[in-house]
């Protein structure tokens, strides 16, 4: 592909993009005026844009970090009201999520 030809497209693409889904097909009708190839091949880009919008959106760590905690959490969903967890006291259970319970915790001084 020659420089221009690149150049043309990649404006049309950006172009294209700064608009709403539904006004991009009336927008290349008249940006490419006629010619198919190129109108073919900025759908193409625009095609490939939308298929990676959300790919890695959350990065793989974060990702990981989330899953880790769940399984933790699905460890340690034994703790009942009044054990002790380190310092702290578990004083009732609040509720439980998806795979996950949530306790409250209180500091107990150390006499």
């Amino acid at each position: 592909m020659k420089p221009e030809r690149w150049q043309q497209l990649d404006n049309l693409f950006h172009s294209a993009l700064q608009r709403e889904p539904a006004e991009r097909a009336s927008f290349l009708d008249e940006a490419c005026g006629g010619d198919e190839s190129l109108r073919k091949q900025v759908e193409a880009l625009l095609a490939a844009h939308e298929a990676a919008a959300g790919f890695i959106e959350t990065p793989a760590f974060e990702a990981e970090a989330r899953q880790l905690a769940i399984d933790e959490a699905e460890e340690n969903t034994g703790l009942a009201a009044g054990q002790m967890l380190g310092h702290f006291k578990i004083i009732e259970r609040l509720g439980a999520e998806e795979k996950s319970g949530c306790s409250s915790l209180e500091k107990q001084p150390l006499n």
